[in-house]
């Protein structure tokens, strides 16, 4: 008999050896409860995932904005500034103090 014939005849008397064994139902429904519960996590990971994607769309968004109301905000100054020159303005009157 040759060397791959002994290995194979060895494996193959080892699995005749072998017996089937069932697992109990408690370790059956371990099993199943712990198979459950990754299947939970990878969805509530998923949602999150998305979530945190809508998270950061809406995040750039509003930066875009800020940036958008500042340049805004820089040229209507700009404007006022030509139109009344350099002074302070009373948020809550609306008075134009012009510079000394």
């Amino acid at each position: 008999m040759s060397t791959n014939e002994e290995i194979i005849a060895k494996v193959e008397e080892a699995r005749a050896q072998r017996k089937e064994e069932k697992f109990t139902p408690e370790e059956m429904k371990t099993i199943e409860t712990i198979k459950k519960s990754y299947d939970e996590l990878t969805v509530q990971l998923g949602q999150l995932n998305v979530e945190e994607l809508v998270l950061n769309e809406s995040r750039e968004n509003l930066n875009a904005s800020f940036s958008s109301l500042r340049v805004q905000e820089k040229e209507f100054a700009t404007s006022l500034s030509d139109k009344y020159g350099k002074g302070q303005l009373d948020l809550d009157t609306g008075i134009f103090n012009p510079a000394q």
